[in-house]
Parts: structure tokens; sequence; C-alpha cells
């Protein structure tokens, strides 16, 4: 989350992040719980850096010739953006320009053949 958002809500009792790839969506007078499952889950509290750590992998990959696509799926304003792009700073940036540099450090380490 934004430092913004982080100031007006200072948590967010509807999401539960059960572990790395399990949620529970809570809504309803009644309280109803939904659980789902995902190859991975980050949590509000993620930072940019973990976020790529996981998807490295994919990023060499693609290095490696194999088709990679990577989908950012949620509500409106809920920081698709921001992750994929980032911030200003070197700790904000996001997936793209974190994939674009890994791509030309493994092109500027590789033998020319």
């Amino acid at each position: 989350m934004l430092a913004t958002e982080l100031a007006k809500q200072a948590s967010i009792d509807h999401l539960m992040f059960v572990d790395e790839n399990s949620m529970e969506v809570v809504k309803g007078p009644k309280k109803t719980k939904s659980s789902f499952s995902f190859d991975r889950v980050f949590p509000p509290t993620s930072s940019q850096k973990e976020i790529f750590e996981d998807l490295a992998e994919l990023v060499q990959s693609l290095i490696d010739g194999y088709n990679v696509c990577v989908f950012a799926y949620g509500q409106t304003g809920s920081g698709k953006t921001y992750t994929m792009e980032g911030g200003l700073g070197s700790e904000e940036k996001g997936m793209i320009p974190r994939s674009i540099e890994h791509i030309f450090t493994a092109l500027e380490d590789s033998p020319i053949t």
C-alpha cells in the first residue's frame, strides 16, 4: 500500500493472508469467509524487492527462451500499476524496470557466440 493509504487505513479487516499461497475475504454482516488459492500471494507489507525475487525466475525463463506472461490482477486502485512500474527511488522500482535490468545484466554476462 502507498504511504497515504496506510495513513488512512491501519489494517485491512476484510482480507486475511493465510500463507504465501492463499488468502481469505470476509464480507457482509454475517462475516462470510471465502478462501482463495493462488501461485503466490503478496500481502501489503511486501516490498518491491521481495516481489521481484519471486518474479526473477520467470525473467530467467524468458532469457532461456521460454514464453512468459506476468498478469497483474486486482481491484481498481489496489496497486497494480505501482507494482509493475514502481516509484522514483531505487527501492521503489517496479517489476518492469527490475526485469529489464535483469535481462541486460544477463546479456552483459553472457559470452558472445
